[in-house]
C-alpha cells in the first residue's frame, strides 16, 4: 500500500475500532500516532524476520550439504567395511569348504585302496588255492602214471 492508501486505511481502522469500543479520541491525540508506530513497526521487523529466515536458510543448506557429504563418506567406509569383511569370510568358508572335499575325496580314496586291497588279497589267495589244486592234480597224475 502506498503511504496515502496507508493512512486512509488506518485513519478508518482507527474509527472503526474506536466506534466498536464507544470511545472519542480526538484527530490530533497522540494516541492516533500508535497504530502507524505499530504498522511501521510489524513491517520492520517482518524484514528483520525475513532476513534472519534467510541466513538460516543458508545456514541450514550449507549444513545440509556438509552432512551430505559426510554421510555419504561415512557410508562408503561402512560398505568397504562390510565388503571387505563379506569378502573375507567368503575366502575363509571356500577354505573350509575345500578342507572338507579334500579331506572326504582323500576318505574315499582310502576306502576304494582298501577295497583294492581286500579284492587283491583275495585273488592271490585264489590263485595260491588254483596253484595247490594244479599241484595236487599233477601230483596225482603223476603218481597214476607211475603206480600203473
Amino acid at each position: 500500500m502506498s503511504g496515502d492508501l496507508t493512512m486512509e486505511y488506518t485513519d478508518a481502522y482507527i474509527e472503526r475500532v474506536l466506534k466498536e469500543c464507544g470511545v472519542h479520541i480526538p484527530p490530533n491525540d497522540p494516541l492516533r500516532l500508535l497504530i502507524p508506530i505499530l504498522h511501521q513497526c510489524k513491517d520492520d521487523l517482518r524484514e528483520a524476520q525475513q532476513e534472519t529466515l534467510q541466513l538460516f536458510q543458508s545456514a541450514l543448506e550449507e549444513e545440509h550439504e556438509k552432512w551430505s557429504k559426510e554421510s555419504l563418506a561415512r557410508a562408503e567406509t561402512i560398505v568397504s567395511a562390510g565388503l571387505t569383511a563379506v569378502r573375507d569370510t567368503a575366502v575363509t568358508m571356500f577354505k573350509q569348504a575345500e578342507a572338507l572335499e579334500l579331506e572326504k575325496i582323500a576318505t574315499l580314496i582310502d576306502n576304494k585302496l582298501a577295497t583294492a586291497r581286500a579284492e587283491n588279497q583275495r585273488v592271490q589267495h585264489f590263485a595260491l588255492l588254483n596253484l595247490f589244486c594244479a599241484i595236487v592234480l599233477v601230483a596225482t597224475a603223476l603218481a597214476m602214471f607211475f603206480l600203473k
